[in-house]
């Protein structure tokens, strides 16, 4: 049985004039006309041709985090309010305190065509907690690394796929049985 976002996935396969068939019984999906392979290996070639996520805003360095809480975020409403909201709460719950603005940024324009140049083994970060600037390193579980693709010019790199989430903890694997919501909604 095919997991929501790897459903999501397939669609986008074939709503980018590819073909994808999922067969249910032997739990395979095969990618335009080649023979049916396991849904693990059909859902990573999915990821090494596609662009599947949108990429990270390119954050004015100024400021402070990403979390806006400013004149838009209180007059926003519906979809863009849930969001807004969501997101200053979980800024504050990792940080230990109030979001401040951070200002305007364009996304990138996303291609249609990027170059995977491999497994991310892990990330680096700096940030501030609880008033105090700290650097963390989290390496990802071998079975839930994301992958890191250039664009296809080299001007832009995205972290795209993988099984983790950004919780009050910071980056938690999946598979993390204590930390991870995934596990502990199980």
């Amino acid at each position: 049985m095919l997991t929501e976002k790897q459903k999501k996935m397939v669609d986008m396969w074939n709503e980018s004039g590819h073909v994808a068939h999922y067969y249910p019984k032997k739990n395979k999906i095969a990618l335009d006309g080649f023979p049916a392979q396991s849904v693990a290996s059909a859902i990573k070639k999915i990821t090494e041709v596609m662009l599947f996520t949108k990429p990270p805003h390119k954050i004015n360095r100024m400021h402070k985090n990403p979390a806006p809480k400013f004149k838009a975020a209180q007059q926003a409403t519906g979809e863009l309010k849930r969001q807004l909201d969501a997101a200053m709460k979980l800024y504050h719950n990792f940080s230990g305190h109030e979001p401040e603005l951070v200002g305007k940024t364009k996304k990138p324009k996303i291609p249609d065509v990027g170059i995977v140049i491999g497994e991310l083994d892990g990330v680096a970060y700096e940030t501030v907690r609880d008033g105090k600037t700290e650097k963390y390193f989290h390496q990802f579980d071998k079975r839930v690394r994301p992958l890191l693709v250039s664009s296809f010019d080299g001007s832009q790199v995205y972290i795209l796929g993988g099984e983790y989430d950004f919780t009050a903890d910071g980056i938690v694997d999946a598979t993390d049985k204590k930390f991870s919501p995934r596990q502990r909604s199980k």
